[in-house]
């Protein structure tokens, strides 16, 4: 099924919600791919690795050809035309687009709830920064203290998280405004259809399409 030599390179995080999504598109289609997280190519990976992109965020795609994109949207079409197997998009014109609109919602107005509900509170801003950071191994940035193989040492770790937490908390208004109430009953709704889907047997909102 899958023709070309190397397979595609996703560079994201986990903590990065598009990285997930792109992931989770390449192995439920079973296109060959490389996770390789942000970190390894250092702090500065787009200055080095993909100075050609306009929005500098992950996840990026690195295509067999060795070009690169990361809109996640358009390189899920891209894969729907150049992939034939286990396809994401109903066949139904109707539904396809309805498919469509649930990701835009998800991309546009659930992430900000996710930013929100990962710094809402003291306790959940300092698991959170920790969480995302202990991601990035020992590339924190930071030099003078003594490091593992795999992860900062405590003392950088909470530097870095009480930095991080804090420039977090204070976007907090300007991403999510001021209404967590709303964004709270929108999240709880979510999980609520979700969980009704997985008692009922259901795998998908869209029927056998993810």
């Amino acid at each position: 099924m899958f023709q070309e030599s190397d397979p595609y390179v996703v560079v994201g995080g986990d903590g990065s919600p598009y990285s997930c999504k792109m992931r989770a598109v390449f192995r439920y289609r079973r296109i060959p791919f490389i996770w390789k997280p942000q970190s390894l190519l250092g702090t500065q990976i787009f200055d080095s690795h993909f100075p050609n992109l306009r929005a500098r965020v992950i996840p990026v795609i690195i295509r067999p050809d060795n070009s690169y994109a990361n809109d996640s949207t358009p390189l899920i079409l891209e894969l729907e035309q150049k992939f034939k197997f286990r396809k994401i998009l109903p066949q139904n014109s109707g539904l396809a687009f309805l498919t469509l609109l649930v990701e835009d919602f998800a991309d546009e107005w659930l992430t900000k709830v996710m930013f929100e509900g990962r710094f809402h509170t003291e306790k959940d801003a300092r698991f959170g920064a920790r969480w995302q950071l202990l991601q990035f191994g020992a590339d924190t940035g930071i030099e003078g203290d003594s490091q593992t193989e795999d992860q900062p040492s405590p003392t950088i770790l909470k530097k870095v998280a009480d930095q991080f937490a804090s420039r977090q908390v204070s976007r907090r208004k300007r991403i999510v405004g001021h209404d967590w109430a709303a964004g709270e009953k929108c999240l709880r709704r979510v999980c609520e259809i979700i969980t009704d889907m997985v008692i009922d047997g259901q795998p998908f909102l869209f029927g056998n399409y993810p």
